[in-house]
């Protein structure tokens, strides 16, 4: 039989031959010494006889190689006759060594410990682990992921879990399980169709860990009833039923039946002839308290008792649809209507002392703020002498509040409340008392963010709700027409120029009214004067990006006692506000 597989190298005057792919060393194989290595050289073969078998790859040659040095050469040895004895002994060695090599594997993998590395009959290797470490992982595995197991499982022992998310249910599309964080205990849910997914939003079941109060977080429907600490039991036949008693004094449990013909009950229900529900339970002292609970009408009565000889005192629990009168509330009612009506009580005296209550004036009431209009307000005090006060005029939809206090020894006087609809924020961030008011700008797109808080915007200008119907045009570089009104205002504070951080005004402002009442704002650059020791107007300017002009105005009014004369609304031509400007 020949041996062919692999190739060789082997070099000049060398013995040592090496192999590539080769297995000299496998009894199997039949390669040993006293074999021939055949070799071809310069188209002739070369027979050499192997002397011994180091290995797989190595042997050793009994005489030099005489040839030229080769690699990956191809190469043949004979290692038996067929049929003769010595291919008998060496098919029949190889066989046995071959079992004694399983023997001893097997031998390894049932006495041996750890892995056992095995070579098949091909010459490849197999590692397994023995029957002791099989045996050492079976109990101290840890499993990782999703363990399927058919059929279910029986423990005499508990079951711990240390992962927040456990014992999970899978049906119908659904999923729930219980998950624990370091504080509650919940009941989880997950979306359908997502059954094996997280939790969603409802929370129907939760426990606090370090008090065992149970909080359920969604709708509960209950078929049942508690009638004592202990017991709970259906109303329907055969079960346990609510303890009727006669004296509504003295209920028995948690819940108990009373009907119309029992003693002690509310006065309003004297002559109620329906069944309530009792919630509540008597003290370790016989005292009681509890709820009356109507299921035929709704309504609901709360008691308490001291002891188990006085009979409760009952008080009525309103309710959306049980709501209390002006008589049910008592000292709550203001007169008639009040808090609870659209009316408020009419007093002709404001100043008379009176009780806390709300109250409303014709014109003609004594000590009002104002005799020519109605008003309505409140009154409350500290007692019968410190008194406080505070009304709104009636039958305008302008707002205009009055306060004033009393001591002991009288009233003060009234005085009027500032707020948004009657004041402004100038352009240097003051509040200023408004009338109608004109945010004059050269660029209404390039101011800040708060520029029309409260105003509308309109050309060039942003007029409060008083001052509608104004607008403004740019006619040349800083020169602007402002008209819809009948000039600046007749008191009071007219113009307010923009200033910087150290309250340098920013601009020259010059202005005019014509006898139309349109105000021409010429606005130019600040220049000192030497021959006046003054600020006068230089080169004409636009107004700064970013900043306004307040205008104080005077608007058209329908009441004649409003009316002005358009004349007297003009300012002298070209007037100085640098100078004059509040």
């Amino acid at each position: 039989m020949w041996y062919r597989t692999g190739t060789i190298a082997a070099t000049k005057s060398s013995k040592v031959v090496t192999g590539t792919g080769t297995k000299w060393a496998d009894a199997k194989q039949g390669v040993g010494p006293g074999q021939m290595l055949l070799l071809p050289a310069a188209g002739t073969v070369v027979m050499y006889e192997i002397a011994s078998v180091q290995s797989n790859t190595q042997l050793t040659l009994v005489d030099a190689f005489t040839g030229t040095t080769v690699t990956a050469q191809a190469y043949a040895i004979i290692t038996t006759y067929i049929d003769s004895v010595p291919d008998f002994a060496r098919r029949l060695a190889s066989q046995l060594s071959d079992y004694q090599s399983q023997l001893d594997g097997w031998q390894s993998i049932l006495t041996g410990s750890g892995d056992v590395t095995l070579t098949a009959p091909d010459g490849t290797s197999v590692t397994v682990a023995s029957m002791s470490k099989m045996q050492g992982d079976y109990v101290s595995r840890t499993l990782g992921g999703i363990q399927n197991i058919e059929g279910g499982i029986k423990v005499s022992g508990e079951i711990q879990a240390t992962a927040p998310n456990t014992y999970r249910l899978v049906q119908g599309g659904y999923g729930s399980f219980w998950r624990q964080d370091t504080n509650n205990l919940y009941l989880m849910l997950t979306n359908n169709k997502d059954e094996y997914g997280s939790y969603n939003s409802l929370r129907p079941f939760r426990v606090a860990l370090d008090t065992g109060n149970v909080v359920i977080e969604s709708k509960l429907t209950a078929n049942t009833f508690v009638d004592n600490a202990t017991n709970i039991g259906k109303t329907s036949t055969g079960g346990k039923t609510f303890t009727a008693i006669e004296d509504w004094s003295k209920p028995v449990g948690y819940s108990s039946l009373l009907n119309a013909v029992s003693t002690n009950k509310p006065p309003a229900l004297a002559n109620t002839y329906t069944y309530w529900n009792v919630l509540g339970k008597r003290d370790t002292e016989g005292g009681y308290g509890g709820i009356l609970l109507n299921y035929g009408t709704g309504d609901a009565y709360i008691g308490v008792s001291i002891n188990e000889i006085t009979a409760p005192t009952w008080n009525r629990l309103y309710s959306e649809k049980n709501k209390p009168t002006a008589a049910d509330v008592g000292a709550l009612a203001v007169g008639a209507g009040g808090w609870l009506g659209t009316t408020s009580p009419a007093i002709s005296d404001i100043e008379a002392v009176s009780a806390n209550q709300l109250w409303r004036a014709s014109t003609n009431a004594t000590g009002g703020p104002d005799a020519t209009a109605p008003w309505a307000g409140f009154q409350f005090g500290f007692d019968g002498a410190s008194r406080w006060t505070m009304c709104a005029r009636q039958g305008v939809n302008t707002i205009d509040l009055r306060t004033r206090v009393r001591a002991p020894s009288g009233w003060g006087s009234w005085v009027a409340m500032w707020h948004t609809g009657n004041t402004s924020v100038d352009a240097n961030g003051f509040i200023k008392k408004a009338s109608p008011i004109a945010r004059l700008t050269n660029h209404p797109y390039k101011m800040q963010s708060d520029f029309l808080d409260g105003f509308t915007l309109s050309g060039l200008v942003a007029v409060n709700p008083e001052a509608t119907g104004v607008t403004a045009v740019k006619v040349a570089t800083g020169v602007y027409e402002v008209t819809g009104s009948l000039g600046f205002s007749l008191e009071g504070w007219t113009v307010e120029i923009p200033q910087d951080v150290n309250g340098n005004r920013l601009c020259f402002v010059a202005t005019e009214v014509d006898h139309d009442g349109k105000i021409t704002v010429s606005v130019s650059k600040r220049r000192f004067d030497i021959d006046t020791a003054a600020i006068v107007a230089g080169d004409p300017m636009d107004i700064p990006d970013g900043r306004w002009i307040d205008l104080r105005i005077n608007m058209p009014a329908s009441d004649i006692k409003d009316m002005t004369e358009v004349d007297e609304l003009i300012a002298q031509p070209e007037e100085c506000v640098e100078a004059t400007a509040d």
